[in-house]
């Protein structure tokens, strides 16, 4: 290997670290729901521009991981996050507090928690 290689090699390395301290995930904020401090992460926006929010899926409270599209909440695809359900709002707090009562009368949300 000749020093070229080597300085090429050097740079493609410090390059893939910076990327990858990029993808990192932030370190949330906590949203009061139904009584609780749930922790939010703060994802890119959608296609249309919309914030988006991730939760992992115990934190609320949920029975199991589904796709709950019919709540407004989808499986997050990510690699960065495993068990995570993510949804677009512009207000966090009453969205999610809405949604989270529609899964009570649907009877997604654990017993302990009702």
């Amino acid at each position: 290997m000749n020093k070229f290689d080597e300085f090429f090699e050097e740079d493609i390395r410090e390059e893939i670290k910076k990327q990858k301290g990029e993808k990192k995930m932030n370190n949330g904020f906590n949203v009061n729901v139904d009584g609780r401090e749930v922790r939010f992460y703060r994802v890119n926006n959608d296609i249309y521009g919309n914030p988006r929010y991730l939760v992992h899926y115990l934190d609320l409270g949920l029975k199991e991981y589904e796709n709950l599209t019919e709540f407004g909440l989808k499986k997050y695809r990510g690699k960065d996050f495993g068990g995570g359900l993510v949804f677009s709002s512009y207000s966090l707090e009453q969205e999610i507090n809405h949604q989270f009562r529609k899964l009570k009368k649907a009877g997604k949300i654990r017993e302990e928690l009702k």
